[in-house]
């Protein structure tokens, strides 16, 4: 299981709240993962959660927004949960996105470049957010009474 690195500046408070929705979750970091280093950011970022994949130094890096403090229970899981599942798909896309001039000639036009990008970006969070449902579902699911 993926070591988590807190930055010392978090205050015990904000580190506790993140851990309660964090910790239940981390059987989905990939086994090539080592480390998560988690870092609160400052309010009104584009974002509440967002993780930077390292795969070639086996960790990556959670910011936390501090608006995500203010989310329901709800929203604050399936964000970290989100985030965490990019852990899947990053590699590949960022390796994709590493070698696109590669794949494509010189004489594409910069404007078809782009939209390639943007293909791949979006593919990227539609398969995230795919993985990030059916882990929630199923973690939701109803247990059986039996």
């Amino acid at each position: 299981m993926a070591k988590i690195i807190w930055n010392k500046n978090i205050e015990l408070e904000n580190k506790i709240e993140i851990e309660k929705y964090l910790t239940p979750f981390l059987w989905l970091v990939p086994q090539w993962c080592q480390k998560i280093e988690v870092n609160l950011t400052c309010a009104n970022a584009n974002y509440t959660a967002q993780i930077l994949t390292r795969y070639e130094y086996r960790d990556a890096h959670l910011d936390v927004a501090t608006d995500w403090l203010n989310q329901t229970a709800e929203k604050k899981t399936s964000d970290l949960v989100h985030e965490l599942a990019h852990n899947f798909y990053n590699p590949l896309y960022l390796f994709a996105l590493d070698n696109f001039d590669i794949l494509l000639s010189e004489n594409e036009s910069a404007k078809y470049k782009q939209s390639m990008r943007e293909s791949l970006r979006i593919f990227n969070e539609l398969g995230t957010t795919d993985l990030a449902f059916a882990i929630l579902n199923k973690f939701n699911e109803p247990k059986n009474a039996d």
